[in-house]
């Protein structure tokens, strides 16, 4: 008579050996992630980075792959880089991208340099985190997430990469949000005529130091919010942009309170020359436009900033010529090295 506990004896240790394979996935994938450097300068502030997803090599360069392939759409028409464009520097140059449903978006596409150092995400700040933004795009464009992995998990490179970032052979949902936001977060930009200024290697032209000059005092009274060196604040202010019966809530829908009415995310100063058309509905096609404004369109409202010390008068008021030297110093604010970061297509 066959013994089969014999037999059983005899399997386990090879159903150990499949089950540690299958664990490790193929022998030619390796895990040894690398810590991804960003080489920030000194006079930024410090970046923030979740401490259960801190930035390698692998993950940045898995994100990548991501960010750029339209696997992540259920119509396999629309990836990340479809709005967020890197010739765009990340952002679009429309007012109003265009959905996977075939609807334009409410507000303009925001661009995604140097959003690690943000505390909250989208115009209105309701996103707390990258990964929150990355899981509520993806639901949005493709919505099922079972098929999504199991396309991700049919593709021989994914699975290497996937490996070879997280270590694991089963892919998941949180490992796809972490990826694409480790690319997002490596998105950092620094590289500007207005840093090479700052640090002594060019010299300034007329117009550029008087535009510094109305940017950083009362007289232009941009530096309240737009602080150097991401020329923003990172918080949310009403810019006095539209009447009461124009307004729309903006911060007030994540708070609930009134005093947040039409408050918006300070946009960076950053790359200018690529992210128009300008304001959270995209209004203003071009920095003239943006500088009229401030210089004579302030709308009043009880709910405009404190710090819109000109409302009274509609704006700062200043002649043509300033204008033109605002122009020329936000233009030395542009990294025209960033939009040549990384279009990885799958080989």
């Amino acid at each position: 008579m066959i013994n089969l506990s014999n037999y059983i004896f005899l399997l386990f240790p090879l159903v150990l050996i499949i089950s540690s394979c299958s664990d490790q996935g193929n022998s030619d994938y390796h895990y040894d992630p690398q810590p991804y450097e960003l080489n920030i300068p000194e006079n930024y502030p410090p970046i923030r980075i979740p401490e259960n997803n801190l930035l390698t090599e692998e993950g940045v360069l898995l994100g990548r792959h991501l960010f750029y392939d339209p696997i992540i759409s259920s119509n396999g028409s629309y990836s990340c880089s479809t709005c967020h464009k890197s010739n765009f520097n990340f952002s679009d140059n429309v007012q109003f991208s265009t959905g996977s449903d075939g609807h334009l978006k409410k507000v303009n596409t925001m661009p995604l340099f140097n959003v690690a150092f943000y505390t909250r995400h989208g115009w209105n700040g309701k996103i707390e985190t990258i990964e929150n933004d990355v899981q509520i795009t993806i639901s949005a464009l493709h919505g099922d997430w079972s098929k999504l992995i199991s396309d991700l998990s049919e593709d021989t490179l994914y699975q290497r990469l996937f490996f070879e970032a997280f270590g694991a052979v089963e892919i998941k949902p949180e490992q796809i949000e972490k990826s694409i936001s480790q690319f997002v977060r490596s998105l950092v930009s620094f590289n500007t005529r207005y840093d090479s200024i700052i640090a002594g290697l060019a010299d300034p032209t007329l117009s550029e130091m008087r535009g510094f000059e109305l940017f950083f005092t009362e007289e232009g009274d941009c530096f309240h919010c737009h602080i150097d060196p991401l020329f923003t604040n990172l918080g949310f202010h009403n810019n006095a942009l539209d009447s009461l019966e124009n307004m729309d809530s903006g911060f007030e829908l994540v708070t609930g309170m009134n005093m947040d009415k039409g408050k918006f995310k300070v946009p960076t100063l950053r790359n200018l020359a690529y992210t128009a058309p300008y304001m959270h509905d995209g209004r203003f096609n071009n920095l003239k436009d943006v500088i009229d404004f401030y210089s004579e369109g302030l709308q009043f409202s009880v709910y405009a900033d404190s710090n819109m010390k000109n409302l009274h008068k509609g704006g700062i008021q200043i002649s043509k010529e300033d204008k033109n030297a605002l122009i020329s110093f936000l233009n030395t604010l542009n990294d025209h090295s960033l939009k040549n970061n990384a279009l990885l297509k799958k080989p």
